[in-house]
């Protein structure tokens, strides 16, 4: 099938799609508008790729005298819902210990990449975290609606007490990365469809590491890990970490990159 432009030029749409692949590998998006402008019929391969991934960082993406991210990608949506529909990777970054009166996100349909945390300026990995129930119900309705209305693959949580039911949610989880985070309702996790991590990253752990093996182990599948990374904060009994370490090799059957750091 070919596609005319105006001049009586015709391409066949492969090679179009080619060429809009290539200008997204590159990241040129100033050329990428100037295809979206040309015809209906090239917009939606424009936007599958623009819009691909979204960030709305509301700490450090906000300049003095601007909407917040959040309002401006609200504004966004409404111009045109169907853009909600292209993105496939989301993040979403929220101060932490303040009143967020934020507008809802919309139900992100074909996201697989999720990413919500809190920070202060320039201070995504810090030492304090956001409690679950003192999160504003807008948040905590907008996250909820986007890992059940999506077969979420990736998730990165920062700064955060997580309820550990909202797991039973991710069934397709395969990517799990989590900094300065504590679980919260550990005792529903009995009722959880366990996803298959392959990819585990853990940064900033403030608890026991026999603790978090079996907190860990007893809500997720661990038999396909394939990466494996913690940083404690300061580093436990060497006898204690070698024997959490010997859990987490003899729980994989396929782990092939092994990293654990600390302090003494």
């Amino acid at each position: 099938m070919a596609h005319t432009f105006s001049g009586g030029v015709h391409l066949p749409f492969d090679v179009i799609h080619l060429i809009i692949s290539e200008l997204a590998r590159d990241e040129d998006i100033g050329s990428l508008r100037a295809c979206s402008l040309t015809c209906k019929a090239i917009l939606p391969l424009v936007r599958n790729h623009i819009f691909a991934t979204i960030e709305v960082d509301n700490v450090d993406g906000c300049e003095p005298g601007e909407r917040p991210p959040a309002n401006r990608f609200k504004r966004l949506l409404e111009s045109d819902p169907s853009i909600a529909d292209y993105i496939r990777s989301f993040k979403y970054v929220e101060f932490l210990n303040r009143d967020h009166d934020r507008p809802r996100w919309p139900v992100l349909r074909n996201a697989t990449s999720l990413e919500f945390g809190f920070s202060y300026y320039d201070d995504y990995y810090g030492s304090n975290r956001q409690t679950w129930k003192n999160i504003a119900e807008s948040l905590r309705t907008s996250f909820c609606h986007s890992v059940s209305s999506n077969s979420i693959q990736e998730l990165s949580l920062y700064n955060i007490s997580f309820p550990v039911s909202l797991f039973h949610e991710m069934p397709h989880l395969t990517s799990l990365e989590i900094s300065n985070l504590t679980f919260v309702d550990v005792a529903d996790r009995g009722r959880l469809q366990k996803a298959k991590l392959t990819r585990l990253l853990i940064c900033k752990i403030r608890t026991q590491a026999r603790d978090l093996k079996s907190l860990l182990g007893g809500t997720f599948d661990l038999s396909q890990l394939q990466e494996l990374s913690m940083e404690f904060l300061v580093f436990e009994p060497s006898y204690d970490l070698e024997d959490v370490v010997g859990d987490f090799i003899s729980a994989s059957e396929q782990l092939r990159t092994l990293s654990f750091q600390g302090e003494s």
